[in-house]
């Protein structure tokens, strides 16, 4: 069809979940960038999550697999993942930039090349720190997990 599918790049995603404009655009790392920007959330600034801001570890998940920990009182409705687009967009019209699953960047974490980036927690999260906007994950390329996945950018 003529198009190129990739994974996005960390500063994309900090673009399209509504932080790109207060990290610095070039000169560091995921890892220097990770957890900087406190209260901010996907769905805003509280905390727990307003009720319908995504897939997380809830009341649900907790009576599927009752070793997960969860957010007390949050309910979304699906004790795994999610469809896509079973939560509303943000304000730049992108579903789902906070849980369902882990999202994998093409960026590397740090300077040493070893591990790539995840962003947005996911069915599984419930501690306020890994859900934050500005959080980055970080893992070898090879880790494959349940609640990890992906989103493709379509270079035009």
């Amino acid at each position: 069809e003529g198009r190129r599918y990739r994974l996005p790049a960390d500063r994309e995603w900090s673009i399209a979940v509504g932080i790109g404009d207060r990290e610095p655009a070039t000169g560091a790392t995921p890892e220097s960038l990770s957890k900087k920007l406190k209260d901010e959330y996907p769905w805003g600034k509280a905390w727990p999550p307003i009720p319908g801001a995504g897939n997380y570890a809830d009341e649900d998940c907790h009576r599927k697999s009752p070793a997960e920990k969860t957010i007390e009182g949050y309910a979304d409705g699906f004790p795994v993942t999610s469809p896509v687009m079973s939560f509303p967009p943000n304000s730049l019209g992108i579903y789902d930039l906070g849980g369902s699953v882990w999202e994998w960047c093409e960026d590397f974490y740090d300077d040493t090349h070893k591990d790539h980036v995840l962003r947005g927690a996911s069915w599984g999260s419930s501690a306020p720190a890994p859900l934050l906007s500005s959080f980055r994950g970080n893992q070898p390329a090879t880790r494959r997990w349940r609640c990890d996945g992906f989103r493709c950018v379509v270079e035009q």
